[in-house]
């Protein structure tokens, strides 16, 4: 048992002809066929713990779960915290030894005070960091990191991602009594709130505080610097091996576009309602909109990388303003290939030179 239940509500009908579905409350997975009078049970998908209980006409009474609450595991305090993968987790209120496995994470937590005992492999890192990360033990590259390495640092809780291959890790390590959240960041909002909540474990929420109100401070006065200048039409280009997508504002290059007053162009051309981050480039579509900007990303690997912006001299894109007037830029991969972290406010800076430079 983690420490808390969670009672679901449903109604009781007519007897049916078929078992009805019995669902997980925080992820909707189907937990099993039929009817109870009481059973507790773990959902096998996100791991939350459930009483369901038949209650006289009513099949099962409802009780709220809050997102982030305290509660008491054997003689230790901790905290019920929802991961960017929908599972709900008991960690530590205050944990000792912290593995982050990925560079965003790894930044984000030492920018609030954090000390982990181990990290991911990897130079993705901000340079402001590397001095300070270098001493402290690697479990290796973030894709595969090393269970015996991650084992043997005996932590008291691992912080990844949420893609595949640290799901399937953080099944292992909790099946050894290792808490493990997975903290993914898709929007620039993403970012202040890992900051607030990092702060919050490492005792730190006034460290925390302060670099969230610095980093919007820095959004505003970078706004006002514009000056009430139009808001500049913008098309985020994302290379990769397979061609050429445009990058909406549901994706986070695009979400910081957004709050930096831009417009991005393919939001208008894009089925948005499948709530895409990125949909093939349509250039004709593009070409009717004329974008001011256009922003370049090359996510392209070997002889195809080196070429940088030289896809961009197909004679079909000399018709774009855009290209013609020199108001094409190459965002900088370490600040933008996934999301910038804790540099957050470079980014920002970076980013809104090139969409008000004059």
């Amino acid at each position: 048992m983690l420490g808390y239940d969670r009672i679901v509500q449903d109604s009781w009908h007519e007897p049916q002809t078929e078992l009805r579905p019995v669902r997980c409350a925080f992820c909707n997975s189907m937990l099993f066929r039929g009817a109870v009078e009481k059973i507790e049970i773990k959902c096998p998908k996100c791991a939350a713990i459930q009483v369901l209980q038949r209650n006289g006409d009513g099949w099962i009474s409802e009780r709220s779960l809050p997102r982030n609450r305290f509660v008491r595991l054997g003689c230790a305090r901790a905290r019920m915290v929802t991961d960017s993968a929908g599972r709900l987790v008991a960690i530590p209120d205050r944990p000792q030894r912290v593995i982050t496995l990925n560079s965003s994470n790894l930044g984000l937590y030492v920018a609030t005070g954090g000390r982990p005992v181990g990290r991911g492999t990897g130079d993705m890192a901000p340079a402001i960091l590397k001095d300070e990360i270098r001493k402290i033990p690697t479990v290796g590259l973030p894709p595969n990191p090393d269970l015996e390495r991650i084992m043997a640092i005996k932590p008291d809780l691992v912080i990844g991602m949420a893609f595949p291959a640290h799901q399937s890790l953080a099944v292992v390590l909790e099946r050894k009594g290792i808490p493990t959240i997975l903290q993914t960041f898709d929007r620039y909002a993403d970012v202040l709130e890992a900051l607030h909540f990092y702060g919050e474990l490492n005792g730190n929420e006034g460290l925390a505080d302060k670099k969230i109100t610095a980093i919007e401070k820095q959004r505003w006065r970078l706004i006002e610097q514009a000056g009430g200048r139009p808001s500049p039409r913008v098309l985020i280009v994302w290379a990769i091996d397979g061609g050429l997508y445009a990058a909406l504002s549901t994706s986070f290059i695009g979400d910081m576009v957004k709050r930096l007053g831009g417009v991005n162009m393919s939001d208008l051309l894009a089925p948005m309602e499948k709530k895409l981050a990125y949909a093939p480039l349509d250039f004709k579509a593009i070409a009717a909109v004329q974008p001011d900007v256009i922003l370049f990303i090359d996510h392209r690997f070997g002889e195809m990388a080196s070429k940088g912006l030289q896809v961009l001299q197909n004679p079909r894109w000399q018709s774009l303003d855009a290209v013609r007037q020199n108001r094409v830029y190459q965002l900088p991969y370490s600040l933008f290939a996934v999301n910038p972290g804790a540099q957050i406010e470079e980014a920002l800076s970076v980013l809104a030179g090139f969409l008000y430079r004059k």
